[in-house]
């Protein structure tokens, strides 16, 4: 070698570069997980439902005069993401007020609100 560069002038920059990109894409994908709705689970999710939403929407989802019927299709998938369906539980829409519940929670209820909608036909 010489006690020269092994490398063409300019190398060294391209390196710095993709090591930094790198680490970027990595905690950007670090962050997109940790923000991911965990996986909900349907048997947790009803008796959240039937505290929290049966009230409005029955315990079946088909609705009641304070809040309307979650088996239609515009809220089946995939017209209605679960990440949506989370942040109306968690945060409210319109006359809905949030839950509060945590994520888990909401994740459990939207398993339940979805096994309801394919017993309906609609998933």
């Amino acid at each position: 070698m010489n006690g020269r560069w092994p490398f063409r002038p300019g190398t060294a920059l391209g390196i710095g570069i993709l090591v930094l990109l790198t680490i970027g894409v990595s905690v950007c994908l670090s962050k997109a997980a940790e923000d991911a709705l965990p996986l909900g689970f349907a048997g947790a999710g009803e008796p959240v439902y039937g505290e929290y939403c049966s009230g409005c929407h029955d315990q079946w989802g088909e609705g009641t005069t304070a809040g309307p019927s979650l088996l239609v299709p515009g809220l089946a998938r995939p017209g209605y993401s679960n990440e949506k369906m989370a942040d109306v539980i968690r945060k409210g829409v319109g006359s809905m007020p949030g839950s509060g519940l945590d994520r888990e929670e909401a994740a459990n209820v939207i398993a339940y609100v979805r096994d309801l909608q394919e017993a309906a036909g609609l998933e």
